[in-house]
This record gives structure tokens, C-alpha cells and sequence, in this order.
């Protein structure tokens, strides 16, 4: 079962790289429409710095998005390497049922 190790680590490496991307793209983004080129303010003596709520609700938003992101991964994931080990063993490709085969 060596390929199993290898797949779960790779698996592995691969997500965290997307979490990382996902993550800065995201806090780009946020600083861009935040500071960068925020939405014009009613009056020019109006634009004011952003408050420190909004970043504290970005965090938040993130950390949740982040939580369901890796559950989600790791669910289909699993599924992946469960079935990847059950077809080295022996069992035929037939036998995976489709929607298992769709999430490869």
C-alpha cells in the first residue's frame, strides 16, 4: 500500500496549496475594494478609513468558509484514496460506483 501513502500526501500538499491561494486571492481582493478602489462616497470629505469591524467580519467569514472548504475536501478526498485502495487490492474498476468515479 505505498501508493496510498503517496496519494494521501499528495492529496494533501495539493489542498493546502489551494487553501493558501484561495486565502490570499481573497484578502487581495478584500484589500483592493477596500482601500484601493473602494466605492465612491456620497461627498469627497466623507471617505473615512474602513473600520476595524469589517476586517474582524472578513476574518470571521473566512474562517467559516475556510472550516466547510477542508470538510468538503477532505469528505471527497477520503472517498477517493477509500476506493483507490479497494481497486490496488484487487478490486475491478467496475465495481467503483459512478459518482465515485466523477469525483476523480
Amino acid at each position: 500500500m505505498p501508493h496510498t501513502s503517496i496519494a494521501k500526501k499528495v492529496f494533501r500538499q495539493v489542498n493546502w496549496a489551494i487553501y493558501i491561494i484561495n486565502g490570499l486571492a481573497a484578502l487581495l481582493t478584500f484589500l483592493y475594494f477596500s482601500q484601493i478602489d473602494p466605492l465612491p462616497p456620497s461627498s469627497a470629505a466623507e471617505r473615512a478609513p474602513l473600520p476595524t469591524a469589517a476586517y474582524i467580519q472578513f476574518a470571521v467569514i473566512m474562517v467559516i468558509t475556510f472550516a466547510i472548504g477542508i470538510g468538503l475536501n477532505w469528505r471527497n478526498d477520503r472517498k477517493i484514496i477509500n476506493w483507490a485502495e479497494k481497486v490496488q487490492t484487487g478490486l475491478s474498476a467496475e465495481a467503483v460506483p459512478p459518482p465515485v468515479r466523477r469525483l476523480g
